[in-house]
């Protein structure tokens, strides 16, 4: 798991304020009736987004104000019609859209991509109350949550020793998906505090056709690697199918090939590439100097094309490299709708360092995020060209690693759509923040909020599912210190849901 364990330096290099929020909703209120005789002309349907069709357009006639349009017609939309216009009794009432669905399946990595977004509105109210539900205890050492494209039924859950575990309809399975020690004799089973072994996996978002899924370890070397399989049976996969995609030297920082600053974290972008996050591969004050040192994989966000690796993507800063400057990335996600990039990247030194959340608008490469330079506001000499966390938060005994989560885009909690839900491994406590997009070049956000819900125990990632629903995976009893970062420690699989 991503710690703090070392000494830095510190000076100064601003942070622009959070500014140019906008209160009000996107969508016009409900006009209000008059005298007359015909009714006013209904609102137009609910356009989705990430959704394929608009709501119908409503409409009505006498002393009454004309129907709103009607939601959504498929899944995925989250915005609601606009105001029907004015007759002579009154305009009509805003129509409301759909919700919750799967992102659409890219066509390919490479696929064109939007222009950057504006971000996402800010509502100017504190998100509403949510509780934890348990899906599952059981767990030892869980690392990472995800559900194939297609199947709601299951969720798999990778544990740090190497098994995938199957959850279906909320019961854990006794057998595990895979053994991953198993099938990769390399493949490090670590037996203490450690942020090696088995740390995430993803899914083809052409899961139904190719039958692809892919996971993120650490093996001898020590080298971190992803390695892929086919999965044709949904409780477990066939060890014949492993090809290892790619593989990258990490560093020692404990005795033998223990190893720290790994990232770890898979993902599919809007364009259909993989990313993968790389940390700056162990030890601390960035020991190889990779933070500003594009030409190798450390520090970064690759972005690469399963299919044609290890050629090259267009459109990458250089080589693999879509971004850099990170000290240790370990979770990011791209929110579904807008396909904006969220980072948490993982800070070093109690008391001078800071965490940060970064957040990159859709489609923007080459973006230098300052390690080991700039950490948060504290630089080291000349940050220009730097670009600075959306948030940073000073480090201390109880609050020192960030967990970078999801943006809300589920239907169970209509209050919560377009917030990105995140936590602090020590501290444990949900928090929801708005991007708001990048008014004059500077990432800022706005309606950020604690829940005052706490995970009983120390919070190691986020997963989301097919229809949006976010899950926090929980693992290491919260005063343990740096213990509960175990590989032998219980864990637990949590769903966010409303109070």
């Amino acid at each position: 798991m991503p710690l703090n364990r070392s000494i830095f330096f510190a000076c100064v290099c601003a942070i622009a304020a959070a500014s140019g929020c906008k209160s009000s909703d996107p969508d016009d209120p409900p006009g209000q009736p008059v005298a007359g005789t015909t009714g006013g002309t209904g609102g137009a349907g609910g356009v989705p987004v990430g959704g394929s069709a608009a709501g119908t357009s409503g409409g009505g006639t006498g002393a009454v104000s004309g129907a709103g349009g009607g939601a959504g017609t498929t899944a995925g939309g989250t915005s609601g019609g606009g105001s029907g216009t004015g007759g002579t009794s009154g305009a009509g009432a805003s129509g409301t859209g759909g919700t919750g669905g799967a992102p659409p399946v890219p066509s390919g990595c490479g696929a064109a991509m939007p222009n950057p977004t504006v971000g996402n509105p800010c509502p100017g109210t504190a998100p509403p109350a949510i509780k934890l539900t348990m899906i599952t205890d059981g767990l030892t050492a869980p690392t990472h949550v995800a559900q194939a494209p297609g199947d709601a039924t299951r969720l798999y859950v990778t544990e740090q020793q190497g098994t995938v575990r199957v959850i279906k309809d909320g019961t854990l399975s006794p057998t595990p998906l895979i053994d991953l020690s198993a099938v990769d004799s390399s493949e490090i089973v670590p037996n203490s505090y450690s942020e090696s072994g088995l740390l995430a996996m993803v899914f083809d978002p052409n899961f139904a056709t190719t039958k692809r899924v892919w996971f993120s370890y650490t093996a001898s070397g020590p080298v971190f690697i992803v390695g892929e399989f086919t999965m044709d049976d949904p409780d477990t996969l066939d060890p014949g199918t492993f090809k290892q995609l790619v593989s990258f030297p990490q560093y020692p920082f404990f005795s033998g090939n223990a190893t720290n600053h790994v990232g770890s974290m898979m993902a599919f972008g809007p364009d259909g590439c993989l990313y993968i996050s790389r940390g700056d591969g162990g030890g601390e004050n960035d020991r190889q100097m990779s933070g500003q040192d594009t030409s190798d994989d450390l520090c970064s966000i690759l972005r690469i094309d399963p299919d044609t690796y290890p050629a090259s993507v267009a459109g990458n800063h250089e080589g693999h490299v879509w971004n850099y400057g990170f000290r240790n990335p370990w979770r990011f996600s791209f929110d579904r709708v807008t396909g904006d990039l969220y980072i948490g990247d993982v800070g070093q030194d109690v008391g001078s360092g800071f965490e940060e959340i970064i957040i990159e608008p859709r489609g923007v490469p080459g973006r230098n995020y300052g390690w080991s330079e700039m950490q948060g506001s504290a630089c080291s000499g000349n940050c220009d060209g730097m670009t600075a966390p959306a948030v940073a938060y000073g480090i201390t005994s109880t609050q020192n690693s960030v967990i970078g989560g999801y943006v809300y885009r589920g239907s169970a909690i209509p209050g919560l759509q377009g917030r990105y839900v995140w936590a602090d491994w020590t501290e444990r406590e949900i928090k929801t923040l708005v991007y708001s997009g990048e008014p004059g070049g500077m990432p800022t956000v706005c309606d950020e909020y604690d829940t005052g819900v706490t995970v009983a125990m120390k919070v190691r990632s986020f997963g989301e599912d097919n229809a949006g629903e976010i899950y926090v995976v929980a693992g290491g009893a919260p005063a343990n210190g740096l213990a509960s970062a175990s590989v032998n420690e219980d864990g637990a699989l949590y769903r966010i849901d409303p109070m």
